[in-house]
């Protein structure tokens, strides 16, 4: 399972988002995304363990599932430090604040992925880590 290395953050990201789109929280209003993710989380934990089994593969399933109670727990923590500072400005800022901040930005980006594009384009099968073929792709890149 990825997972950030703070959920909460993630949780308050949205709780904010629904903010704005005129979603009116409370206390009892955190306790539905949970449980709809805790349930939707475990069934489909239970799901892969069982296709790896089915395909002789082992799956430690503890660690996913502690995994997921901790995100669970974390989307009703995130509900309770957005009721109480529903004011706090959010940790993204949106692209517009980005764009004035960093007018060229937008553009120089566009431009880095043409150009890995292209490059990429060069070595369709990409390289080894060890292969002497990633010297020539990295000496050509510079």
């Amino acid at each position: 399972m990825l997972a950030s290395i703070y959920p909460e953050h993630d949780s308050k990201a949205l709780f904010r988002n629904l903010a704005t789109d005129g979603v009116i929280f409370s206390q009892e209003t955190f306790r539905s995304p949970k449980a709809t993710f805790y349930r939707i989380a475990l069934d489909l934990i239970e799901m892969y363990y069982n296709d790896a089994q089915m395909n002789g593969l082992h799956i430690d399933r503890h660690p996913e599932e502690k995994a997921v109670e901790l995100f669970a727990g974390n989307i009703v923590e995130a509900g309770h430090l957005f009721l109480d500072n529903p004011m706090e400005t959010p940790f993204i800022p949106n692209w517009s604040r980005v764009n004035a901040a960093y007018p060229d930005l937008l553009r120089n980006l566009r431009e880095a992925v043409l150009e890995d594009n292209a490059w990429a384009g060069k070595y369709p099968g990409g390289c080894l880590a060890n292969s002497n073929r990633c010297d020539n792709i990295r000496s050509d890149r510079n």
